[in-house]
């Protein structure tokens, strides 16, 4: 079983994301803990995912996961919150 969430809104520039911010989120992936960047392409999304083992589904497993990925929302915003897609025009 995989959680996502996307990061950041959909349409995102991955161009406006300097090489150390890049580098930066990269590192994040490399953390001792079960959760990872990537970015969609065709989406233009980057996604935050972790997995958990079918056998290991629970309540309290779901909401440990879930308080994992708002947590790392949280602490990686600096880094991603620059990929924000421009605002449209009203």
């Amino acid at each position: 079983l995989r959680l996502f969430s996307n990061v950041g809104g959909d349409g995102l520039e991955p161009s406006r994301l300097s090489p150390s911010a890049l580098a930066a989120l990269l590192g994040e992936n490399g953390k001792d803990r079960p959760a990872c960047f990537s970015f969609d392409r065709d989406r233009k999304q980057l996604v935050l995912s972790t997995a958990i083992d079918p056998n290991l589904v629970s309540a309290a497993v779901l909401r440990e996961r879930i308080d994992l990925l708002t947590a790392v929302i949280q602490e990686t915003h600096p880094i991603w919150g620059t990929l924000a897609a421009p605002s449209k025009p009203k």
